[in-house]
């Protein structure tokens, strides 16, 4: 799991610095295009890419595959963050070389894809489960009673109370 949200981080970076390089470099409008089409392409793959690796990591959350928990939220909300401002300043580029009249190939898709990310954002911070107070208290006293529960027991209550 942990090389799924490595990989999505990475990615986020790479296009980061993809933007920066196109954005520094000295190039006539037609590279320009050229630079946008292609980091248009790289931020639909990396959108989809969240929205594949979100879903499974909840999945894995809710089947007792992740360990570091609060580790693992942390990475992915800001893996999220960069990502989605990273693929914003992209739309931007394009847009820019958009209205400099030189085409760029799937960048409605990429305008369309920008509120598509903000949702699964919103919809995996959704999902994840808050923290309970009295849910950890419960569970503290029945560890001292030694009526042990397993965190997926734990995961699953949250889950289904919708807390």
């Amino acid at each position: 799991m942990s090389i799924l949200i490595n990989r999505c981080s990475r990615r986020a970076h790479l296009a980061e610095e993809l933007v920066e390089a196109a954005l520094l470099a000295d190039h006539r409008d037609a590279m320009r295009a050229c630079d946008a089409e292609e980091l248009v392409m790289e931020s639909l793959e990396l959108s989809k890419l969240f929205i594949h690796a979100t879903g499974n990591v909840i999945n894995h959350l809710y089947d007792e595959k992740i360990e570091n928990i609060d580790g693992c939220y942390r990475g992915v909300t800001k893996a999220f963050e960069l990502a989605i401002s990273v693929i914003k300043n992209i739309n931007t580029f394009a847009r820019e070389v958009v209205e400099n009249d030189y085409p760029i190939e799937r960048y409605d898709e990429l305008k369309a894809m920008i509120p598509r990310l903000e949702r699964a954002r919103v919809d995996f911070e959704n999902k994840w489960p808050k923290i309970n107070p009295a849910m950890i208290a419960a569970s503290r006293e029945n560890y001292r009673l030694e009526e042990y529960e397993f965190a997926g027991e734990l995961l699953r209550a949250t889950k289904d109370s919708g807390t």
